[in-house]
């Protein structure tokens, strides 16, 4: 019998690489004018890759959850983001 094929969902083979995730999305919000678009993907590329609602994500963070709405619409900058935002993406570069 044959082994099936590794599931992507639950497979790390699969994994996303969350910069590249990010860098793509940046460039799509860029393109739709938010200000600050590396900035709300890098903030949707964790979230996304933890497996996050925002709700979850923002209680692990220890931040309103408007907090996160903010930053993941390219509202706010790198110096605007609550310092658990702020340092959770300190392992990206901020090219906003």
């Amino acid at each position: 019998m044959t082994k099936p094929p590794p599931d992507p969902a639950v497979s790390t083979a699969f994994a996303a690489d969350p910069v590249r995730m990010r860098d793509r999305y940046a460039e799509r919000l860029r393109g739709e004018g938010l200000e600050h678009p590396v900035v709300a993907a890098t903030i949707a590329a964790l979230r996304g890759t933890a497996g996050e609602t925002t709700e979850e994500f923002a209680e692990r963070m220890g931040v309103p959850p408007a907090a996160v709405l903010a930053a993941e619409a390219g509202l706010l900058a790198v110096e605007e983001l609550p310092d658990p935002l702020r340092f959770a993406i300190r392992g990206f570069d901020h090219r906003a």
